[in-house]
């Protein structure tokens, strides 16, 4: 796990901050055995998508637990006793010529803008709370995945996706809210 991201960009005056929450579709269904850090990961290969999660956070919940989840699917991929958010592609089509799908129905790849950033004076916060505010952690919909697992059909996503800024069950994009910028100080600094 990171909790931060460092890197460099050439010497010049910005102002805005863009990037894409996911993995492309033509690196998103490789073999993850084979392929270079960081996408050889395992934790974050989604073996019944044959795909990558592009996020996954796995939050813990005191009402929600094992035995419960296991009544709502039996068979879990993932065991949790949580609510988990798991972020990747839905809806790949198969190319019967192929393993790896040519399309996705549902990329859930978010692009990200924030636009006033300093660089020097500011840092990219991922608001774990601002992601969740609007979905009850403590709820699962029936014959659904624990917790948010992109897929199109659970209203447990709901909220997830719309403040991840992305499209979900008909309903368009709105701006996201999970990333903002914040004031750097000293503890983000170190």
């Amino acid at each position: 796990m990171r909790d931060r991201i460092i890197g460099t960009v050439p010497q010049g005056k910005y102002t805005m901050l863009k990037f894409t929450l996911g993995i492309p579709l033509a690196l998103n269904h490789e073999d993850s055995t084979l392929a270079p850090s960081p996408l050889n990961l395992t934790r974050l290969w989604w073996s019944r998508l044959f795909g990558y999660k592009f996020a996954r956070i796995d939050l813990q919940s005191p009402t929600l637990v094992q035995s419960e989840l296991k009544e709502i699917k039996p068979n879990l991929e993932e065991e949790s006793s949580g609510f988990p958010i798991h972020l990747g592609s839905t809806g790949g089509l198969e190319d019967p010529t192929s393993e790896k799908p040519k399309s996705c129905s549902n990329s859930n790849r978010t692009t990200v803008v924030l636009t006033g950033f300093d660089p020097m004076k500011q840092v990219v916060v991922a608001d774990l709370e601002k992601l969740v505010a609007t979905s009850d952690l403590n709820q699962n919909q029936a014959k659904t995945a624990p917790g948010c697992m992109s897929e199109p059909n659970d209203k447990d996503c709901i909220g997830i996706m719309t403040n991840l800024g992305l499209p979900f069950m008909n309903q368009p994009a709105t701006p996201q809210t999970f990333f903002r910028i914040e004031q750097q100080n000293e503890t983000n600094s170190k």
